[in-house]
């Protein structure tokens, strides 16, 4: 079993040159600890979460179990999501109520991107309760290149993450960070079953529906429009 314990201090050792792809192990568990200021419309809020991810990217799938804390509400949430069967089930442990829904975001790998550029080693913690870790910096810009996102990541040596930062700029203005501590390889896969509170079957898709009446009153008012025009 591998356990690390992550803390805040952080000790710069020597610049980073190199960039490589990085990523964790396909299994492991750790604690979490994520925080959020958001700014919108000049109105500030504020959250965290604290709580346990556990990953098994073998069968593609993830479980978060977290207490949320948000505009004076507290929510305890456990998410289950199966990239295999394209599901993901929310249940709310407050209400012992259960939910799912289709879910077809790509599997989050926690590997380092590649246009990600080190910059520094550091080491955490004090004499024997201490590890190594590279900081990775990466920019983060869409299509219409006004939402720009700054991205710190901080991994140890087997590239499993300890810390990631970013900072929202122009019409996206945020500030988030987000911990890994005491993370081993060893865990009960019960974690994934899906409780029995749960619903069996799944709400169909949405899909979109022809009015061939609609179609063949378009069409006609369309050749007259035509007809018209001659």
């Amino acid at each position: 079993m591998m356990m690390l314990k992550s803390v805040c201090l952080f000790v710069v050792v020597v610049v980073a040159t190199d960039a490589y792809q990085c990523c964790p192990l396909g299994r492991w568990k750790a604690r979490t600890f994520y925080t959020r200021l958001e700014l919108q419309n000049n109105v500030a809020s504020y959250h965290w979460e604290l709580g346990e991810l556990f990953q098994d990217l073998d069968n593609n799938r993830f479980v978060s179990v977290v207490e949320k804390r948000f505009s004076g509400n507290i929510q305890h949430l456990k998410i289950i999501s199966d990239h295999k069967t394209k599901l993901k089930y929310t249940i709310d442990t407050d209400r012992n109520a259960c939910s799912v829904e289709y879910y077809h975001d790509p599997v989050h790998t926690f590997c380092i991107p590649d246009n990600a550029t080190p910059q520094f080693q550091v080491k955490l913690g004090f004499g024997d309760k201490s590890l190594n870790a590279t900081a990775y910096y990466d920019d983060d810009t869409t299509k219409d290149g006004k939402n720009q996102t700054r991205i710190w990541y901080l991994v140890n040596e087997a590239c499993i993450p300890l810390q990631r930062g970013r900072t929202g700029l122009d019409r996206d203005k945020f500030l988030d960070s987000q911990s890994f501590g005491s993370i081993t390889t060893e865990y009960d896969d019960s974690i994934f079953d899906i409780p029995s509170i749960c619903p069996t079957v799944i709400p169909p898709k949405k899909k979109t529906t022809v009015n061939f009446f609609e179609v063949i009153r378009y069409k006609a008012s369309t050749e007259k429009l035509n007809q018209s025009r001659l």
